[in-house]
């Protein structure tokens, strides 16, 4: 696994899950400033949910602005993805559906464990990938 990714998911998975400072569409983009060496694509999306926080209107912004901050990026969509790879996915629970951001690692998806601490690597059967994206610096 690069090891860009396996340090970035070492940190991550000793950081609390909040909806105003540190949301899946957030996670996701500090995996891009991480992976591409930019710029924080999401600044104005961090300070958005810094000011309001999630509510039952808001709490899928994170990840539509995620989507557009791919699409600004050129980053290419893909049917395949690869160690590294973002994504938004449904996560499958008893009683319920979870939509999140989510990473690809080497034996399947990672997802935060919210509203938690932490990661979770969902049983495969579990995710079903809505939408996901390329990250190129990640497969050398």
């Amino acid at each position: 696994m690069n090891s860009k990714l396996a340090e970035f998911l070492a940190a991550e998975a000793a950081r609390d899950w909040d909806a105003r400072t540190h949301n899946c569409g957030l996670w996701l983009a500090d995996w891009l400033v991480i992976a591409l060496g930019i710029a924080d694509p999401a600044a104005q999306l961090r300070a958005d949910c810094a000011r309001n926080g999630m509510n039952a209107f808001t709490r899928f912004a994170p990840l539509r602005e995620t989507v557009a901050i791919c699409a600004r990026l050129g980053l290419p969509r893909t049917d395949d993805p690869l160690t590294g790879d973002i994504a938004v996915v449904a996560v499958r629970m008893p009683g319920a559906r979870h939509i999140t951001g989510a990473i690809m690692g080497r034996r399947g998806w990672i997802v935060p464990a919210m509203p938690s601490r932490g990661l979770s690597r969902p049983a495969p059967q579990t995710v079903r990938c809505l939408a996901a994206w390329r990250i190129d610096e990640c497969h050398t």
